[in-house]
């Protein structure tokens, strides 16, 4: 493998490696609107009501922290977990399909939650905030055009990066 993209918190970088942020990760608390059906969800404390997709930790749930906007209050929830994976495809899915809430990228979900198919969920909470990155072992015998793919991808999340989600 020539260059992965990740997402990273600060400070969770690996040295050996030549890590190039390219945008922040904002993650987004989405659902469907089928599994929405009949909740009001105003507060962390109502998602306790609906199942999760995402990672499970130790103790099997959902772990899910948050941070207001206005204040910076925190908050940090262990969810029921419906279904434990990392994937951000298979979570998109399944949340698309109304098994669960789920944080996603949310340029990851843009289309869908334009479109409706999926809703944003206490927009005045947010995730801890991450970095896109690149990351590569060295660029000695790097090949020039994984090279240029690298010194492009600064531009293209600058420019917003509309064309592919």
């Amino acid at each position: 493998m020539d260059v992965a993209l990740r997402v990273r918190d600060d400070g969770d970088e690996d040295p050996s490696l030549i890590a190039r942020r390219l945008h922040p990760a904002e993650a987004c608390l989405v659902a469907a609107p089928s599994l929405l059906a009949g909740r009001d969800i105003r507060t962390p404390d109502d998602l306790l009501q609906l199942p999760a997709l995402g990672v499970l930790e130790a103790d099997r749930r959902v772990h899910v922290n948050l941070r207001r906007r206005e204040d910076g209050a925190r908050r940090e929830l262990a969810l029921e977990g419906r279904l434990g994976v990392d994937d951000f495809r298979v979570r998109k899915l399944a949340a698309l399909r109304g098994l669960g809430v789920t944080l996603l990228p949310c340029l990851y979900c843009q289309d869908e939650l334009e479109d409706g198919r999926l809703l944003r969920l206490l927009p005045d909470w947010e995730a801890p905030e991450g970095y896109l990155q690149a990351v590569y072992t060295h660029r000695r015998g790097m090949l020039p055009a994984v090279r240029a793919w690298i010194e492009h991808l600064p531009a293209y999340f600058r420019g917003g990066c509309s064309e592919t989600r």
